[in-house]
Formats: structure tokens, sequence, C-alpha cells
């Protein structure tokens, strides 16, 4: 296994060199700070928080023996072997990052270091084939955008810590990459179950990893049960389950919206929407003394007037009366968290005490 920082190649063995090239490469200080860990026999289990796009941050616990177990359920499902390339593009400091440091000590994968920028492939001065490349929706969007050689080339691109909308989904067909978008969280170690996005064999549900399989509550949620890990992990993620192995996620419950008594799933929402906006959006809810709740969109820049009424004309269309937005608000720009993720609570914050554009 070595590291691969600019053109220079640094061994497993000499890692602490990569502080050499923390002004560079700043999550190289993250790297070290965890190897450090992880080569010390005497911590046995590390600590992990969740992004915080639901809530506030948690703490999670895994062990060691749990965290090599993951990252050979993901060698097995995605056929890589000693010697391939993989990319770290998202942050150490999260689940993802470190998991992908793990995957690379336990296969010997040589681990390309980006910048850990939205563009996953910014300070990669490599030039040869990378096999294993994960990384958030956000990323792929700009790297689409402005790297598609390079993300052309990646043979297997795996996207995850946000939802993929209708018309990423769409455009993940003009690729050679095998892309697939991963289920998982910080409580199960990344992900649990993958769908493949584009290609002939592209899937339309998620299907569980080896020794995996789920289950749901009373509320629908799902309960995942995985033999790397000591307990059931209970979800708040609303699926609808085929069998054991096989689900499809309709959004989360802490997303459902109950407005005037009915009940309304803003990620359902927002998936449909996603086949006719091309801006960025989502959607949310403000207290409402008569409703409880009423339903807001929420656009990335401004909102002409023309804007909201090809809004109505959309949800006229789409027969979606008991889902249209009673206000329309616009923000600059998005609020995203470290991992990528839509920070929904941070701009509905901003709507609330009036900061918005429109």
């Amino acid at each position: 296994m070595n590291f691969i920082v600019g053109k220079d190649i640094i061994p497993h063995t000499d890692y602490k060199q990569l502080l050499d090239y923390t002004d560079d490469y700043p999550v190289c200080d993250h790297i070290v700070s965890f190897l450090n860990q992880w080569y010390d026999s005497s911590v046995l289990t590390y600590d992990f928080y969740t992004s915080g796009s639901t809530g506030s941050p948690k703490l999670i616990q895994h062990s060691r023996e749990a965290m090599i177990a993951s990252a050979k359920l993901t060698e097995n499902a995605f056929n890589y072997v000693k010697g391939d390339y993989a990319l770290l593009c998202l942050p150490v400091n999260f689940v993802a990052g470190k998991m992908m440091i793990v995957r690379a000590i336990v296969s010997s994968l040589n681990l390309i270091i980006s910048k850990v920028k939205t563009n996953p492939f910014e300070g990669v001065l490599y030039e040869g084939k990378i096999d294993f490349a994960p990384m958030t929706p956000m990323q792929f969007e700009l790297a689409k955008d402005h790297a598609f050689e390079l993300l052309n080339a990646v043979r297997v691109v795996l996207l995850g810590g946000a939802p993929v909308s209708n018309k990423l989904k769409e455009e993940t067909q003009i690729f050679d990459s095998n892309i697939f978008l991963g289920y998982g969280m910080t409580e199960t170690l990344t992900h649990v179950a993958l769908m493949k996005l584009n290609g002939y064999d592209r899937q339309k549900y998620f299907y569980g990893l080896e020794n995996i399989s789920f289950n749901k509550d009373e509320h629908d949620c799902l309960i995942i049960d995985a033999q790397h890990l000591p307990n059931k992990v209970i979800t708040n993620d609303i699926v609808t389950l085929f069998n054991e192995s096989s689900f499809m996620w309709m959004g989360r419950r802490d997303n459902v919206i109950n407005t005037g008594g009915v009940k309304v799933n803003s990620d359902e929402l927002e998936r449909e929407l996603s086949r006719h906006l091309k801006e960025n959006f989502f959607i949310s809810s403000i207290k409402d003394d008569v409703l409880g709740s009423k339903i807001v969109i929420v656009l990335e820049g401004s909102v002409p007037s023309d804007k909201v009424n090809e809004l109505n004309v959309i949800f006229d269309q789409l027969k979606l009366k008991n889902s249209k937005p009673r206000k329309v608000y616009g923000l600059e720009n998005f609020i995203y968290t470290k991992t990528g993720k839509l920070d929904k609570i941070a701009m509905m914050k901003l709507i609330e005490s009036g900061q918005y554009i429109n």
C-alpha cells in the first residue's frame, strides 16, 4: 500500500511523511492522526461523529474488527484487488474518509489523495487508471461538468452521503464507469446496500451486501441486521421492503410533513420535482397556526414571478394539490455540511429570520 500525493509516492510504513504536504493537502494531517491511532494496539474503539444534517452530531463508536469486516465487504462487492488504485476525496474526520483509509490498508490499495474539495479530483496529478472512487453526489455533479474525462475513466464510482435526484440518475447513463449509489450511515460504517445506477444492468432498488439482512418496524422504518455490527440498527428511513435483502428508500420519517392532517413525504416530493426543475431546491415546512405546518420550497438563487407561475403549473400537471408549497423562498447560496449534505436546518433558520433574497 502506498499513498500518492501529487506526483509523489509514499509507502504506508512512512505515513508520517504526509505531514510534509499539509500546506497543500490539509487532509494529510487528519490521515496521520487516524493512522497514529490505527497502529496503536492499545486503541480498541474509534470515535465517529454523524454529519449533523438532521440534528446535533452524535458520537458513534466502532471496534477495529467491525471496521475491518466492513472493508472486506466493500472489497468483495466491487472486486478490487491488491495494488489497485483508489481515490480519497472525502473528509477523514468523518466515517467515509476514515473507512477509505481502512479499505486501503485491508486490501493493500494505493490511495490517491486529493485536496478534498467540491471537485473530487482537485490536487490529483496521478495520470493512471483509478479503480475505485467514492464521492458525494455534489462532488459527482461538479466533476461531471469540469473533469468529465477523469471521472469517466474511473472503473467504479460509489455515490453516497446524500440522496440522488432522478435527473442525476439519468445523467449517469452517458458514463463508461460503473456508477453505484450506496445506502448506509455512520452507525453502519458506511454502505450496507448498493444500487447500480447506470448501464444495461442498472437497478431500481437497493440490494444488501453479503451477511446483511433487512426488516422494518411498525413505522415502516428500516432495521439493519449486519454480522459485523454488535447490534441491529433501527433507522429513521421509511422503506418499501421487498424481501430481507432488497428495499426501496422512500424518505426519512422526520421529513414527513403533517399539513392540515395530510402527511406529505418531502423526500418523495423532491424526487418527483427533480424531473422537472433544473435549479437546486429542497422541500421543507414552517409553522402555521391553521395547518400546523405548511409546505415551502426553497430554491438556490432569486425567485422571479415567472418561476412561481412555473411551479404552480408543474404541481397542477402532477396533480399534487395537497403537496403544493404555500410559499417559495430563494437563498443566494445553499449551505452544505462538511460531508456534502444539504444543511436544511441551517438554511431554514436563515429563512425564519428573514434572510432570503426574494
